[in-house]
């Protein structure tokens, strides 16, 4: 029963630690609403099993087959609502620290601690040699690249080297700060470098819990417009049939 699995999923997540309202009931709409929707696909190849003795698996290849816009369309639903795990993860729980470190310094960030190795400042205009060098294997000389190098450790995970960067054109137009990204399912960390002054590096961290159901819930909703939109058979009969019609009256 949907109603039932909502007040389930609430009652757990409430027992681990989630004792906030909104997010409890937003979590609890998408299982009830997610149970309705699979429930759907359950009730349509029970009842293909029970009449043909088919696999739940086949009967439900066959349920694509036969009316691909209804259950591609549920399939949609599924994608939007696993989407919505990722929004109230990302939105509610985002974790973020700043921090000003000399080299062999660390910080932490929910589980991370983050220790800052080194800067690394390249500047095409002084010339590029040595460890700048491998800077600018793909990039002009046009811009100056600002690397942090930093170490980041969990318990039960070996330490990963990351080095975010800033990219700051020489023209005056502008910079870029892309991220140095460590992913997991559960979330992701973003560490951003901002440069160093005085010998402190400054960092920018980012917990994002929940993110990749957004990435998974797209790849759904995509799979299941891709599903609803595809003809049938029958469907391509039709489309073929008055073509082949309309060269007889023509023909000898």
């Amino acid at each position: 029963k949907p109603a039932l699995f909502a007040v389930i999923v609430m009652v757990g997540l409430f027992i681990i630690g989630l004792q906030i309202i909104p997010v409890l009931l937003g979590f609890g709409l998408i299982a009830f609403t997610g149970a309705i929707t699979l429930s759907e696909y359950y009730r349509g190849a029970r009842a293909r099993h029970q009449v043909s003795g088919e696999s739940y698996f086949t009967a439900l290849t066959r349920l694509f087959a036969r009316n691909r816009r209804r259950y591609g369309g549920y399939l949609i639903h599924v994608g939007v609502l696993v989407m919505g795990i990722g929004v109230i993860g990302s939105v509610n729980f985002q974790q973020q620290t700043q921090r000003s470190l000399a080299p062999g310094g660390s910080m932490t960030v929910g589980h991370y601690t983050i220790t800052y190795n080194r800067g690394l400042t390249c500047n095409p205009q002084f010339g590029i040699s040595g460890e700048c060098a491998e800077w600018y294997t793909d990039r002009g000389r046009d811009i100056q690249v600002i690397a942090g190098y930093m170490t980041v450790s969990q318990a039960g995970q070996p330490p990963v080297i990351v080095a975010p960067y800033r990219e700051v054109f020489l023209n005056g137009t502008g910079e870029l700060t892309p991220p140095g990204i460590l992913s997991s399912v559960g979330e992701d960390l973003y560490l951003l470098y901002l440069g160093e002054q005085s010998g402190f590096g400054t960092i920018k961290a980012y917990i994002n819990p929940l993110i990749q159901f957004l990435w998974i819930g797209g790849i759904i909703l995509v799979l299941g417009t891709l599903v609803a939109m595809w003809p049938s058979a029958a469907e391509r009969r039709t489309a073929v049939v008055p073509q082949r019609a309309a060269l007889v009256p023509g023909g000898r």
